[in-house]
């Protein structure tokens, strides 16, 4: 109210000021759509980045974590029955080597059978080898797939936390640009009611009034400053009085009076520092 005044004041008796005024509000007001406009361009934008990262976590990233584990888990299966079979082999050989009964040594053939029980065991160990290898690889791809899962969800998450702050600072400019459009419509009636009043009269009275609407405001303002002295005098006060209405109630029970007639000045300062704060409350509205 303070701020309204001091400007329509002097322009109340000016009407030439009136062109000028109006050049600034129509300045303001185009500053402030640019800024909303690009405001929602970049919601929308946010928007648009947010649900490309959402089709493609849930769509692409899952189909190809599920077919390279699908594939993983085949080919496991795979070299899991070649051993079996290599293995039933392997017991069926040893079966039939146990029922044959023994002939006479024959340094070829046992040689051979070295040479073949070597080679299965090779064979077996390589295959063991190569499915840990496997295995291992698959571990791996899936916790890159993982990372990679959290890391988009990450993206999301900051995405989302930035369009939330974008649109919280656009509801706070078209808030500010409310006030100002409220502010501005006021300056604009004062502007037009001063318009409309007679050129001659506001040349012989303006001076006059100018100086008594100084008088008056400077006078509200000597009187705010000492509603304002004695209101934080009276906190003080206050304080005070709960300090010492605390030390009385952790003492002993003889000093009931005593904390009787602290309580009686504690509601005495209160109801006082009400009265000059209601006081302060009605100079200020009259400013």
């Amino acid at each position: 109210h303070f701020r309204s005044r001091e400007v329509a004041g002097p322009l109340m008796f000016g009407g030439f000021f009136g062109d000028a005024s109006q050049r600034l509000v129509d300045e303001g007001s185009v500053d402030y759509d640019k800024v909303l406009s690009e405001k929602d361009d970049e919601i929308r934008d946010l928007q648009e980045k947010i649900a490309a990262l959402r089709n493609a976590l849930h769509n692409d990233d899952e189909d190809e974590f599920r077919e390279a584990m699908t594939a993983k888990n085949q080919a496991l299966e795979e070299q899991s029955r070649r051993i079996a079979v290599l293995t039933s082999e392997n017991e069926a050989l040893v079966r039939r080597l146990g029922d044959v009964p023994p002939g006479p040594p024959d340094v070829e053939s046992e040689r051979a059978a070295r040479v073949q029980a070597e080679d299965l065991a090779r064979q077996a160990g390589q295959i063991t080898a190569s499915l840990q290898a496997q295995f291992i690889a698959s571990q791996q791809d899936a916790s890159e797939l993982r990372a990679a899962q959290a890391e988009m969800a990450e993206t999301i998450r900051q995405q989302a936390a930035q369009l939330v702050e974008i649109k919280n600072s656009a509801t706070e400019v078209r808030v500010e640009q409310a006030s100002n459009d409220s502010e501005q419509h006021k300056n604009n009636d004062v502007l037009q009611e001063s318009a409309a009043e007679p050129h001659a009269s506001h040349e012989r009275q303006s001076s006059h009034e100018l100086d008594e609407m100084k008088q008056l405001l400077e006078e509200e303002r000597a009187r705010c400053a000492e509603v304002k002295r004695e209101v934080g005098r009276l906190e003080v006060a206050l304080q005070v009085a709960q300090e010492d209405q605390s030390a009385l109630e952790v003492g002993p029970s003889e000093n009931t009076g005593v904390s009787e007639v602290a309580h009686k000045e504690l509601h005495e300062v209160t109801q006082m520092l009400s009265a000059e704060q209601e006081r302060a409350s009605n100079a200020e509205r009259e400013v």
